[in-house]
């Protein structure tokens, strides 16, 4: 990988001399007396005076475009934020046509269950009636690729705390994570409700 244009090879490699060299001197020092130990003192000395050089060298780049970059943000996020809101918007509008087919199909459905209990019709009649109503649509996909389609998902809601037995507290508060495990495989709890609802999702 090649340096961007903008920073110049020349002081680059300047100051990958300068460390290279410094790292060559140090490897061969030896702290065997005072003298010496006062030396590496002033080698540490000079070794910081080289790191804050090569340090100022790299930030002069790093600066400009920390700045280019929250100028960027800045400019652009609005944009992708209300793209953001326009896809939830559409999603949202894609599942309540879904939910309303789900609710087609489901109603017919009774409907047909209805004329049995009734004695309107028998049930060979009502299995046929059932099986000709048309399926509800689910996803579509988009010209050159990418799906659009829901799914169900489980939403663990409490809707009365006090019923809620203590096996599903922690000292100070509600285990959340435990309700939800529970209550989300399908076993009753006093005072929550498990809510089935579509999620819309674009894969592609």
């Amino acid at each position: 990988m090649t340096l961007p244009e903008v920073i110049s090879a020349k002081e680059v490699n300047e100051n990958k001399l300068i460390v290279e060299t410094l790292k060559d001197k140090m490897s061969a020092i030896k702290v065997t007396s005072q003298d010496e130990l006062t030396q590496v003192a002033v080698h540490i000395k000079t070794v910081r005076e080289k790191k804050a050089l090569v340090t100022a060298a790299r930030d002069k780049y790093i600066k400009p475009a920390k700045e280019i970059i929250e100028m960027a943000k800045n400019t652009y996020d609005p944009f992708i934020d209300l793209c953001t809101k326009i896809e939830t918007e559409l999603k949202s509008k894609a599942q309540v046509f879904i939910d309303a087919e789900e609710k087609r199909v489901e109603d017919k459905r009774q409907k047909e269950l209805k004329k049995i209990e009734t004695g309107y019709q028998g049930s060979d009649k009502a299995v046929e009636n059932i099986s000709n109503i048309a399926p509800a649509v689910k996803k579509a996909t988009a010209d050159g690729g990418g799906t659009l389609g829901g799914k169900k998902v489980k939403e663990v809601v409490i809707v009365n705390q006090s019923l809620i037995p203590d096996e599903y507290y922690l000292p100070r508060e509600l285990d959340m994570a435990k309700i939800k495990k529970v209550a989300g495989a399908g076993v009753a709890i006093p005072g929550v409700e498990v809510r089935v609802k579509t999620q819309m999702e674009f894969r592609g």
